[in-house]
């Protein structure tokens, strides 16, 4: 499985950034709303597992060009997890 979720990072990644700077510039919109391969990517992120993991592949992201990442919250009734990626991710990343 977790084979499977880092093919995906890479391929969302691998043809994500490059398709997403290409759109803004020819649309000319900063962040257009019709580019959806960085959720995608995210959603990715999601399954990673550990607060090491988000880390590293965030890292990868950042080294591959992306300056922001944005996580989505689905089960608003349970936001234990965003405490756990202010203290555990989020420093190791500033």
């Amino acid at each position: 499985m977790l084979l499977v979720v880092f093919t995906g990072i890479v391929l969302s990644i691998a043809s994500g950034i490059p398709a997403a700077s290409i759109a803004a510039r020819e649309s000319g919109a900063h962040d257009p709303q019709f580019v959806v391969i960085d959720e995608a990517a995210g959603q990715w992120i999601a399954l990673l597992g550990s607060p090491a993991e988000a880390v590293d592949t965030l890292g990868r992201y950042a080294e591959a060009g992306a300056t922001r990442a944005y996580l989505q919250v689905l089960d608003l009734a349970d936001l234990d997890h965003l405490d756990l990626v202010a203290a555990e991710v989020a420093p190791q990343l500033a």
